[in-house]
């Protein structure tokens, strides 16, 4: 008889390398309120619906954490030219007012997350 090992999804924590609890929290928020693993986020999956929501995440955790391109980029296992990208994307496409449903969705859900969270109401886009 061989012993069989379950593989699980590891705590958000794990996953991310927890630099800073209330960032995971946040993360772990958004991720669960649009149904997605926070593993697939980590992964290097390139799917759209994955790349626009870590792109969404990295804009956020740069313009309302105060997180520096470097910190975000070890946070997701990414370089921080990944970081610079997706921000300056999120931030062009607000501005030029080209947000499509899935984006819109994973922009609304950041938002709510940081007002219950924070109890601030604040608008990332």
């Amino acid at each position: 008889m061989t012993a069989r090992f379950e593989y699980g999804i590891p705590p958000t924590s794990h996953v991310l390398g927890a630099m800073n609890d209330s960032v995971v929290k946040y993360v772990d928020g958004v991720c669960d309120m649009l149904e997605i693993d926070v593993v697939s986020i980590i992964s290097h999956k390139r799917n759209r619906p994955l790349a626009d929501l870590r792109h969404v995440l990295m804009f956020v955790l740069r313009t309302k954490f105060n997180m520096t391109y470097n910190e975000i980029g070890s946070f997701f296992h990414r370089n921080h030219a990944t970081v610079i990208h997706a921000e300056n994307k999120i931030k062009t496409l607000i501005e030029a007012n080209q947000i499509d449903f899935f984006l819109g969705q994973c922009l609304q859900a950041a938002d709510d997350i940081y007002n219950e969270q924070w109890g601030q109401n604040y608008k990332i886009h």
